[in-house]
């Protein structure tokens, strides 16, 4: 699990500032043609990972978290039913997932 990002995060053995380091240095890698794989599968991310972290900017121990205790399945405003990898959602200040109309 050496290259798993949020496996890392998730049971310590990274920080959270240490795996944005590391993403950030896989960013640089990918982009310098020195990668044999995409950005998502080299640090074993879900395509719904990735993206949380590049256009989310989701906390990476946050999604550490989702990954291995379960993704929120409902609004933590108004209580709607939400599927993380279908429907349209963002953070709150305390990681907490909102729909996109709270």
């Amino acid at each position: 699990m050496k290259n798993d990002l949020l496996y890392q995060v998730f049971y310590k053995n990274l920080s959270d500032e240490k795996a944005m380091e590391l993403f950030d240095k896989t960013v640089d890698e990918f982009h310098e043609g020195l990668l044999k794989n995409d950005i998502a599968r080299e640090l074993r991310l879900s395509q719904e990972e990735y993206t949380a972290i590049v256009a989310w900017s989701v906390d990476i121990e946050a999604l550490a978290n989702f990954r291995y205790s379960g993704w929120p399945n409902s609004c933590i405003k108004c209580s709607k039913k939400l599927n993380a990898k279908e429907d349209g959602w963002k953070l709150d200040d305390e990681n907490n997932i909102r729909c996109v109309t709270c």
